[in-house]
């Protein structure tokens, strides 16, 4: 069995999301290939955070070499689709192409 319980992956995963905290801050800048550097460089810590700190215990236990290609894909699979949603919802800048959109006419009454 895995020597892990649900808690501690719970615990785990949380810890592997701190690399997104400045990326927050970066991802301010509208700059769009900025955002998809900082992004793809805090997914990249993050996956190898939680790699680190899953594969010794999973190759040394009973389960061994059969389910770690499994499991790394799926790691890195979600934190794929993890980026791509941060970056399309939650990054998202919208910006204005001039207009204010007042509607209908420009002159006012008067």
């Amino acid at each position: 069995a895995i020597p892990f319980n649900l808690m501690e992956l719970i615990c785990l995963y949380g810890y592997s999301l701190v690399p997104y905290a400045p990326t927050l801050l970066l991802c301010l800048i509208p700059v769009n290939f900025l955002e998809w550097i900082v992004l793809l460089a805090a997914t990249c810590l993050s996956c190898l955070f939680i790699l680190r700190n899953v594969s010794t215990p999973i190759l040394s236990s009973d389960v061994g070499l059969s389910k770690a290609p499994a499991l790394v894909m799926f790691v890195v699979a979600c934190h794929l689709i993890f980026v791509l949603v941060l970056k399309f919802a939650f990054f998202h800048h919208r910006f204005n192409s001039g207009s204010s959109g007042s509607g209908s006419g420009g002159g006012g009454g008067g």
